[in-house]
C-alpha cells in the first residue's frame, strides 16, 4: 500500500494574525518566515497525529482490493473515487454504489469497504491494480492542535538556530496535546 498526499490544503490551520498575536509581532517584514512556520507546524503535527487538520486530497495504491481499505489519514469526509484494472488490464471506475465509507472515528483509520449485497471485483495481476482517492480535514481544527502549533511556531520563530544545534526536547512535554486524541491498541 502506498499513500500520497494530492491536493495540499489551500488555507492553513492557523493564520497569518494569529499566528502574529501569539508571537507579538506588529510589523511585517518576517510574514513569510512566520507563513512558512505555520505550514512547518501543521505538517508536523498532521504527520504526528495521522490527522489532516484542513481539508485535502490523498491517493491510496494497492496491488489487489483486500477486504477492506485503510485510509490512515482522518478525518475522513468522502471518498473521490475507486478505480482498478480489471482481469483484461483495462482500468475501471468502481460505481459508488458498490462501495461505502466507514468513517464513525475522527482519532483511527477509516475504511473503505464494499456496500452490502456487493464484493470487489477481481483486478490484473499487476503493481498499483487499485487507486483510492479520498478527502481528509476537519472543518473546525481541535483548539488542543491549534494550541500545539502556536506553541511550536513560537519556539521555531525564537530558535533559528541550526538542525544540529536545535534541541527540541523543552517541546517534547507539547506533544500530550496531540496524543490524547489518539486512541492505543495493545
Amino acid at each position: 500500500m502506498s499513500l500520497k498526499l494530492i491536493t495540499a490544503p489551500v488555507t492553513e490551520a492557523i493564520t497569518l494574525a494569529e499566528a502574529k498575536l501569539h508571537l507579538r509581532v506588529s510589523h511585517a517584514e518576517e510574514d513569510a518566515y512566520i507563513s512558512a512556520l505555520i505550514t512547518i507546524a501543521r505538517e508536523i503535527c498532521e504527520a504526528k497525529t495521522l490527522q489532516a487538520l484542513a481539508p485535502q486530497t490523498w491517493r491510496v495504491t494497492l496491488d489487489r482490493f483486500p477486504t477492506a481499505i485503510e485510509l490512515v489519514m482522518t478525518p475522513v469526509t468522502s471518498i473521490v473515487y475507486i478505480k482498478y484494472r480489471d482481469v483484461n488490464n483495462d482500468l475501471q471506475t468502481l460505481n459508488p454504489a458498490h462501495y461505502r465509507l466507514d468513517n464513525s472515528s475522527d482519532f483511527v483509520s477509516a475504511w473503505a469497504l464494499p456496500a452490502d449485497g456487493h464484493t470487489w471485483p477481481s483486478t490484473f495481476e499487476t503493481i498499483n491494480a487499485v487507486e483510492l482517492e479520498y478527502i481528509a480535514g476537519y472543518s473546525e481544527i481541535p483548539l488542543a492542535y491549534k494550541h500545539w502549533m502556536l506553541l511550536t511556531i513560537g519556539h521555531f520563530y525564537r530558535n533559528r538556530e541550526s538542525a544540529s544545534e536545535l534541541n527540541l526536547q523543552p517541546l517534547a512535554h507539547l506533544d500530550s496535546l496531540l496524543t490524547r486524541r489518539k486512541l492505543y491498541y495493545v
